[in-house]
């Protein structure tokens, strides 16, 4: 994070703000934001950035097609489908137009589109979708090319969103296996994978390899990345739900506990993110007979949140079941 806005900032001293150089190095420091999910610095740095590019550039160069691929994730993060979708089908077709069906960055207006419809409930139509930008990243690209990589695994958790289980389970361990061997089995990519292989296997009933996947791909998460990025928090409430739902008490009341003191290390007191680690561990403390600290927990974390979220998000809703219940 440092060094990349240092790098921006010399860049900018050295050419001026409209030169290509400082340009790509404002798209990497709004990705690092966007990796860290902070979508309002993350918004101002790419909002700024396209509009420069499509000035110097046009709106076909491939800098300024990444630049809208980096808004595309910043749409999808804050649940702008609308925008994301009208976005995607512009450039998209810009970058078809000018560079062909086969190209990387077509593939990757492809990979934003299956994400929209996903979202959107339509797992059959992105499902076809993803099926067929991966037969053409494959064969153009090569299936070890890290957007082969990245098809790959939508296809996965496409597969298990769909509830096909011997499907998404051949699906994600070729997808592991692949990450394994390209990037290396301690990759943040590859540990994700882990996770989305171990989900597979807790809906296979098959628990004990379940937390064992889980246990090692998260342990190993925290040190690659930290234990409070958002995305370990994010993994750390999966895990802990799935204990929960296994009746380990104990296990899912370490688990809980820790992952929401990371949360609130990580997150301000009215992040709608807080929501998800205090609902698991008001609910495992509740089975363990503490209703009493449950509550108390789930009173203190909820005002906050609902004090300055624009509108009640899934989190919160889950949160407020669970105080009534």
């Amino acid at each position: 994070d440092v060094y990349k806005r240092q790098a921006y900032d010399l860049l900018v001293e050295t050419h001026g703000a409209d030169h290509p150089n400082p340009l790509n190095a404002q798209t990497n420091l709004a990705n690092l934001e966007l990796g860290y999910e902070h979508y309002e610095e993350a918004e101002a740095l790419l909002e700024d950035n396209l509009r420069r590019k499509i000035r110097v550039l046009g709106e076909s160069h491939p800098d300024t097609l990444l630049a809208v691929l980096g808004v595309l994730r910043l749409h999808l993060g804050k649940g702008g489908l609308t925008e994301a979708a009208a976005m995607a089908e512009r450039f998209g077709g810009l970058a078809r137009d000018r560079y062909g069906d086969r190209d990387e960055l077509v593939l990757g207006f492809e990979l934003a589109l299956v994400r929209i419809e996903q979202r959107r409930g339509q797992v059959a139509e992105a499902i076809d979708r993803v099926e067929a930008a991966l037969d053409l990243s494959q064969d153009a690209l090569g299936p070890d090319a890290r957007m082969s990589l990245s098809l790959l695994s939508e296809l996965a958790m496409l597969r298990l969103g769909a509830a096909d289980l011997d499907e998404a389970a051949r699906v994600a361990e070729r997808s592991l296996e692949a990450r394994r061997r390209v990037q290396g089995p301690g990759h943040p990519e590859t540990l994700r994978e882990q996770l989305r292989l171990a989900s597979v296997r807790h809906l296979q009933r098959r628990y004990e390899e379940a937390h064992r996947l889980n246990r090692d791909a998260l342990a190993r998460l925290e040190e690659a990345v930290g234990p409070t990025h958002p995305s370990v928090i994010r993994d750390a409430v999966r895990m802990a739900n799935m204990l929960y739902s296994q009746k380990r008490l104990d296990a899912a009341e370490a688990l809980a506990t820790h992952t929401m003191a990371k949360a609130r290390e990580a997150f301000d007191a009215g992040d709608p993110r807080l929501a998800p680690p205090a609902d698991i561990l008001a609910k495992v403390l509740a089975a363990r007979g503490d209703v009493e600290g449950a509550e108390q927990l789930v009173r203190k974390v909820l005002p906050p949140i609902e004090a300055t979220e624009e509108a009640p998000f899934d989190g919160t809703r889950r949160l407020k079941a669970t105080l009534a219940w």
